[in-house]
């Protein structure tokens, strides 16, 4: 099934199997897609923004680029999914299966993630700042920060944000505004 581009805005589809579906590009904002089987789906650039996935297979879905703010990802599956670049502000993932997902270059922002099981190697090719809370009590004191990420919280983020993503190896966070 081929939906590349497609306007889904708010669109119902709650438990459709949608098995290496391609929707790269398509506006699902505020779609429902709880219980949906997405397994292998090519959701590249996908507006995802306050989309309802809980329970939603997204195993090895390529999902890099997508927009998931404000999105409910709540005991979805993720599994060997490639979220990278992706923008995860607020989004909720408790319960979420993040077993081998890739998450390189997505931003993490205004949210606590402590509930949420994150790998080490996870959290550390994102990008975020002092609004996320991390799992197991890692705070921007924490000697287990992710060194790349700013210990208050941006004005700027989105700029810092590709700052970062262009240039990983060298990017150094801001100083703390006086």
């Amino acid at each position: 099934l081929i939906l590349s581009g497609a306007k889904l805005q708010e669109a119902r589809i709650e438990g459709a199997n949608l098995f290496r579906v391609r929707m790269e590009g398509a506006s699902l904002w505020r779609a429902r897609l709880e219980g949906a089987g997405l397994w292998q789906a090519r959701l590249q650039g996908a507006d995802l923004w306050q989309a309802l996935m809980e329970g939603a297979n997204f195993m090895q879905a390529g999902m890099e680029g997508a927009d998931l703010g404000l999105a409910r990802l709540e005991g979805a599956s993720l599994s060997r999914a490639r979220v990278e670049g992706a923008d995860l502000r607020q989004a909720r993932m408790e319960g979420a299966n993040l077993y081998e997902a890739s998450f390189f270059g997505a931003s993490l922002r205004h949210m606590d993630y402590s509930g949420v099981g994150f790998s080490r190697y996870q959290i550390t090719s994102t990008f975020g700042d002092a609004s996320v809370i991390l799992p197991n009590g890692v705070t921007p004191q924490s000697p287990d920060w992710p060194a790349h990420w700013p210990k208050f919280k941006l004005n700027e983020f989105d700029t810092e944000w590709r700052k970062w993503q262009a240039s990983p190896a060298t990017y150094t966070p801001p100083d703390p505004p006086k």
